[in-house]
């Protein structure tokens, strides 16, 4: 607390984490598109060629339909609304004057994240399947 103020917001390093947010979003970025685009579609390719199978049913069924490329398609319909979250997050931080770094690092890292998990999930099936 800021004897000043009072306030509890005094305390944060509100000013470091501003300098900090444009650099943490990109690498943020960096880790959405490698590991949620990348990694997950390199993985499912992989795991399906070895005979193991797509457990999200639309995808499963666009595999079935249009082959591996509909991996390719669906993950760049998956960025297009990634990108419309992050343009809207933009809108909405100016709207209510903040610098939108924060939250959109904060969006994106939901996205590397679960890049993640599918990444190291079909790199589980994999080994299996091995």
């Amino acid at each position: 607390m800021s004897a000043r103020t009072g306030s509890v917001l005094d305390a944060v390093p509100t000013e470091r984490i501003e300098r900090a947010a444009p650099t943490v979003e990109r690498w943020v970025a960096v880790a959405t598109v490698l590991l949620y685009g990348v990694g997950d579609v390199a993985t499912t390719y992989v795991s399906e060629q070895l005979g193991g199978y797509e457990s999200n049913q639309l995808v499963w069924g666009l595999l079935h339909e249009y082959g591996s490329i509909a991996l390719v398609g669906h993950k760049a319909a998956a960025f297009a609304l990634i990108v419309a979250g992050w343009l809207a997050i933009t809108a909405l931080a100016r709207l209510v004057d903040h610098r939108p770094h924060v939250y959109r690092a904060a969006f994106l890292s939901l996205y590397a994240g679960r890049g993640l998990v599918l990444t190291v999930s079909n790199a589980t099936v994999i080994y299996q399947l091995l």
